[in-house]
């Protein structure tokens, strides 16, 4: 796992023992994008906290988590930093590790309003895609 990709998510979720409506949203997003993790408080303010849990198991860190499960925390922790309305957003395979493409997407395109998609993704995951465009891009 890339630390550069991450390196914004433990900052992130330091805030959001101050922030319930930060929390919320990442919550939501969290557990819309993954059927097996859960963001849990962690009251030991650790330096990495152990706010996760995988399957319903015991509290984990994030670079604990699955592959799916650590793309859902920073897709989830993206769109509740951020906002992610009215924008337009480029995945690059975002279903790499995912389960069930289709819940992926659905949970995707509901992480702000009015966003436009863009993903680069396998073939699958554009069979699972329902009332959206798509473009085939051939090598």
């Amino acid at each position: 796992k890339d630390a550069r990709k991450y390196s914004f998510v433990l900052p992130f979720l330091q805030t959001l023992a101050h922030d319930a409506p930060r929390r919320q949203r990442f919550e939501a997003a969290l557990a819309s994008l993954s059927p097996s993790c859960r963001y849990l408080a962690d009251p030991t303010n650790q330096a990495i906290p152990q706010c996760f849990s995988s399957r319903g198991g015991e509290p984990t860190t994030v670079g604990q988590l699955s592959h799916a499960e650590t793309d859902a925390v920073v897709f989830a922790a993206t769109a509740a930093l951020i906002g992610l309305d009215h924008s337009l957003v480029f995945l690059d395979r975002p279903d790499l590790h995912a389960d069930e493409p289709e819940a992926l997407l659905n949970a995707l395109g509901v992480l702000g309003q009015g966003n436009q998609l863009w993903m680069a993704c396998s073939p699958r995951t554009a069979a699972a895609a329902q009332g959206v465009h798509i473009v085939n891009l051939k090598r």
